[in-house]
């Protein structure tokens, strides 16, 4: 719509056993006051209420981005 290339990205932290949370809405879990200290403290409830030990649970974080190209191209 600007005309221009516009670049877009995402990212969060995904953790296997709550089933791929938080993934892209890691920042939510921080809260409106991003705290990601509070996030990985939700983390850590949610698991051992699912009965799972949190000290070597893996985590991986991603990140997408995304180009749109003037001529409508999207990369």
């Amino acid at each position: 719509a600007s005309g221009k290339a516009s670049l877009a990205d995402d990212s969060g932290l995904v953790v296997p056993a709550l089933d791929g949370a938080l993934g892209i809405y890691s920042a939510r879990w921080a809260g409106p006051g991003k705290d990601f200290a509070m996030a990985m403290n939700r983390i850590e409830t949610e698991l051992k209420q699912r009965g799972i030990n949190p000290v070597g649970t893996s985590a991986y974080f991603v990140c997408v981005l995304s180009l749109g190209l003037p001529d409508g191209r999207m990369h």
